[in-house]
């Protein structure tokens, strides 16, 4: 696997460091992980290379500053809003419709880049690095709430908790979404009706609520 460089530290200006970070965004989604290196990340910034190493000092945080931005800079995680409001209504029924509304926005915002991160994973450590922690941020969302809707519906027998966090990290996650939306043709609302209908099927009991 191949591992990108270091770059020198340094204390960028603000507006600088969010122009290079959109800008690298922008050049991942169009030509892959492999092109965003200090110098092109430059010319599609408009800056000086200089600059988006003084910005940056790996291409690791050039990656994680990327999805930061594609994702408007709204709390990731357990701390999202939405998540949040998810997990504190007491319907499983309108909390999916909660999470998948979230969800959807999210992975609306940043599947396409998500998408060139987890091409480049397996060849380069920086995307590995990257994908990884993003994938660990999600389970721990899916887990957190899958928690809560068990709660709320009860499983299937069988069916834990810690599996059921796996099915909804499959489902809700980025290549399913980018399959059906982008390969497929789908649209966001019907991604939504499928993601909201699919995992209580999967993982609660027929006669659970916010099943149908």
């Amino acid at each position: 696997m191949t591992r990108g460089p270091r770059f020198p530290r340094g204390a960028p200006r603000p507006a600088a460091r969010s122009r290079i970070a959109d800008a690298a965004a922008r050049l991942m989604v169009r030509r892959g992980c492999a092109a965003a290196r200090a110098d092109a990340i430059a010319a599609e910034a408009g800056v000086r290379a200089e600059e988006v190493r003084r910005a940056f000092t790996t291409r690791a945080a050039a990656l994680t500053a990327a999805l930061e931005r594609v994702g408007a800079g709204a709390p990731a995680g357990v701390e999202a809003p939405w998540v949040r409001a998810a997990l504190a209504t007491g319907s499983a029924a309108e909390q999916l419709r909660i999470q998948v509304a979230g969800t959807g926005r999210v992975l609306a915002r940043v599947a396409p880049l998500l998408e060139a991160v987890r091409l480049a994973a397996p060849s380069d450590d920086d995307a590995a690095r990257v994908w990884r922690a993003d994938l660990d941020r999600r389970r721990r969302v899916h887990l957190a709430l899958v928690s809560a809707l068990a709660a709320k519906a009860p499983l299937r027998p069988g069916m834990t908790v810690e599996r059921a966090a796996d099915v909804a990290l499959a489902l809700h996650g980025p290549e399913a979404y980018t399959l059906l939306t982008c390969d497929r043709g789908w649209s966001c609302e019907r991604w939504r009706a499928w993601a909201a209908a699919a995992l209580p099927r999967l993982v609660c009991r027929p006669s659970a609520p916010g099943r149908s």
